[in-house]
């Protein structure tokens, strides 16, 4: 059984823009503490490291040139075992 810890956590550049990258440092670094708390769970990243939900608006739909102005949102889904 696989278990997704999911963070969403949204950072963002001084223009606006969502920031990918600091976002997800950001979500990764709550995961780790929220898993040092909680007892008898660990990462499992043996088969995929983890998965990322990028979420676009509707104005990137309708022109996706606007590039990352079209970032609405970012989730971080990582495994989790129990052990």
């Amino acid at each position: 059984m696989i278990i997704l810890l999911v963070v969403a956590l949204n950072e963002f550049h001084d223009d606006g823009n969502i920031d990918i990258g600091s976002s997800m440092q950001t979500a990764f670094k709550v995961i780790s503490e929220c898993l040092k708390e909680m007892d008898g769970y660990e990462f499992d990243l043996e088969e995929r490291r983890h998965r990322e939900e990028q979420i676009f608006s509707n104005e990137w739909w309708k022109d996706p040139n606007i590039g990352d102005a079209g970032l609405a949102g970012f989730k971080l889904w990582l495994p989790i075992r129990k052990i």
